[in-house]
This record gives C-alpha cells, sequence and structure tokens, in this order.
C-alpha cells in the first residue's frame, strides 16, 4: 500500500509551502504569547461589552483564553489553507499535467498512491501543528518560565532583584519572599496590591503549592498500591490538588507527601504536620458553621410558613376591627363603645 518514491516526490512538491505556514504560524504564535498584556485585553474587554466582539474578547483576558481564540482563527485558517493547496497540487495538478497519467503507468497501484498520499497529507499536517507547539512552550518558556517549572510572575522578579537571587530559584521557593520585608512591598507593588492583601495572596498560593507536590506523592503511592488491582480506575486512583484542598487529612497518611509539602512551605515535617491538622479543624469549624447557617435559615423559613396568614377584604373588614377594639378593651380595661368612639385609643403603647 505504501510508496516510498511517491512519498518522498510528494515531500519535493511540497515543502516549500509547508514550510511557509508552519514559521508563519510559529512566529505569530511565539509573539503573540511574547506580547501577551492581560491589562491592555482586560481593558479591551471592558470597553467592548455589549458589542458583538465580547465574548470572544472576554476569554482573551488570561493567556490560555487568548490561546484559544489564536487556535480557532489563525492556526485553524492556516491549516486549512495547507490543506487545500497541498491536496490539490497532489492529485488535481498532476491530473491536468500529465503526470498522474505517468504514475498510473508504471506498476504502482491507484490505492497505493491515492493511501501514499494521503498519508502525506496527513504526517504533514500533525508534524506542522507539533512544531507550531513546540515554539508555543518555547515562548513560554522564555516569557514565563512556566514550562519546565512554576512560573515566574512580576511578583517573583521583583522580590528576586531584592533578595538577589535567581528568579527560577525564587519561583520554588517563595516562602523566602515572607521572610524579607523590603521583598514583601517590591512584590506587592509588583502585583498591585497592598501588602496585607499581598500576604494573603502569597499564604494561599504557598499552601495550594505544597497541596500540589503533595497529590503528586499520594497519587504515586496509590498507582503502587492499586496496581493489580482491575476494579480501581485511574480516576480513583488519582488524588488532585482540589480533592486535598477539600480533605487535607489524606496528606497526614503519607510521610513522603508531608516531607514534600513542607519543603514548600519551606518548614520541617512537623511545622507542616501542624499546619494541615490546624487547617483541618478550620475546615470543620466553616463545615459546621455553614451547617448551623443551614439549619437556622430553614426553621425560619418554617416558621414563617407555619404562622398564620390574615387577608383583610370587605367582607371581614367588620369583623376584624371589632376584634381590635375588643382587644383593646380588655387590655386597658375599658368598655368597648368607649374605644369605638374614639379609635386614637388603640394606638395606645399598652394596647
Amino acid at each position: 500500500m505504501f510508496s516510498k518514491p511517491i512519498f518522498k516526490q510528494s515531500i519535493r512538491s511540497n515543502w516549500k509551502l509547508w514550510v511557509i505556514i508552519t514559521i508563519v504560524a510559529s512566529v505569530i504564535l511565539s509573539g503573540f504569547i511574547m506580547g501577551y498584556d492581560a491589562a491592555g485585553y482586560a481593558s479591551i474587554a471592558a470597553a467592548s461589552e455589549g458589542t458583538v466582539f465580547s465574548n470572544i474578547l472576554s476569554s482573551m483576558t488570561s493567556l490560555l483564553g487568548s490561546l484559544e481564540n489564536f487556535y480557532k482563527l489563525i492556526a485553524v485558517i492556516l491549516g486549512i489553507v495547507y490543506v487545500v493547496f497541498t491536496a490539490n497540487n497532489l492529485v488535481v495538478n498532476e491530473v491536468d499535467s500529465g503526470s498522474m497519467a505517468y504514475t498510473l503507468s508504471t506498476p504502482i497501484k491507484r490505492s497505493s498512491v491515492i493511501f501514499t498520499k494521503s498519508l502525506y497529507l496527513i504526517v504533514s499536517v500533525v508534524l506542522m501543528y507539533a512544531i507550531v507547539s513546540v515554539a508555543g512552550l518555547g515562548a513560554s518558556q522564555l516569557k514565563y518560565g512556566n514550562v519546565t517549572g512554576y512560573a515566574i510572575t512580576d511578583d517573583v522578579t521583583a522580590a528576586a532583584d531584592v533578595l538577589n537571587v535567581k528568579e527560577r530559584y525564587l519561583s520554588e521557593r517563595l516562602y523566602l519572599i515572607k521572610e524579607d520585608e523590603r521583598a514583601m512591598r517590591e512584590a506587592a507593588v509588583a502585583r498591585n496590591m497592598d501588602t496585607e492583601a499581598y500576604a494573603i495572596y502569597l499564604a494561599d498560593a504557598i499552601k495550594y503549592r505544597s497541596y500540589e507536590e503533595a497529590a503528586v506523592i499520594i497519587t504515586n503511592e496509590r498507582r503502587d498500591r492499586y496496581a493489580g488491582d482491575k476494579d480501581m480506575t485511574k480516576d480513583d486512583i488519582e488524588i488532585t490538588t482540589d480533592e486535598l484542598v477539600q480533605n487535607p487529612a489524606m496528606i497526614l497518611e503519607s510521610n513522603d507527601a508531608l516531607a514534600a509539602g513542607a519543603r514548600v512551605q519551606g518548614g520541617s515535617i512537623n511545622d507542616y504536620h501542624q499546619f494541615i491538622v490546624e487547617e483541618i479543624t478550620a475546615l470543620e469549624l466553616k463545615k459546621n458553621a455553614d451547617a448551623k447557617a443551614t439549619t437556622n435559615e430553614e426553621n425560619k423559613d418554617t416558621e414563617t410558613q407555619t404562622q398564620p396568614q390574615v387577608v383583610v377584604t370587605p367582607d371581614n373588614t367588620e369583623h376584624l376591627l371589632q376584634a381590635v377594639v375588643d382587644s383593646t378593651s380588655r387590655t386597658l380595661g375599658i368598655k368597648s363603645s368607649q374605644i369605638s368612639d374614639n379609635l386614637t385609643l388603640i394606638k395606645d403603647p399598652k394596647a
């Protein structure tokens, strides 16, 4: 089915177009990532609210959302252009020029010709997008350093200058920022936050990162433990970071997970163990408070529903007024006739 000579001939005939499209897509994607400005896109998205472009621009306030739009528009369009021109060149042009007739006059089967040319088209498209993806990952690594490690954000860069350490080194040890007051101030300014708000943000970031490291350790341990268990699926075995956020008690069951989390926190295993215990206690208190609030709300709704509802209509107006007069009479100790003659007595605080 596969013909090596035809495959080579397809490469020779179409490599220039493939190189041009691949380079153009890679350059556009890399330039887009390197020059991405979240604040700028956020202002554009805010200005476009209520217009036909609001849905597209609102997703561009994050880099991933912008890349999604890139692949929807530019990458797909360039890919379609390449497929249309290449498919036309592989078959139609050869038929018009007579090259196809010459090829079919050889002992090669027609099915082999079509299969080989189709295989070339598929392989070239897959290879094109693979190279474009690698170019995008390279640009992301150069700009943000988040491909092979943690992202190097503006606050990390500012703090690294203060602490006189490499950005990559500090991105893996965020706790060093907390230990230096000046680094905290500069990092907060870089994040456009006050110091107190940034301290809360940094603590949450370190905690979440420690959960990420612990989740990897726990998942690996569970893979080893359930390696021969066919009843356990991949999702059952894997422990995600969000699951640890909801149930950090799982970390206490693994010494390696405690050690990994302690490294991120910059403390000892005992310190991190105590930190997890406090997190568990805080979650339980919050859960109990939420349950109590829900119960109180349900009781309040029940009381409201059980209270008698009095509807005033033209038919019962006189009866209701007489009931009020009688009640006031008993409270004030005077005759009902006196109250009927002077209804202002109903406003008496005692009544």
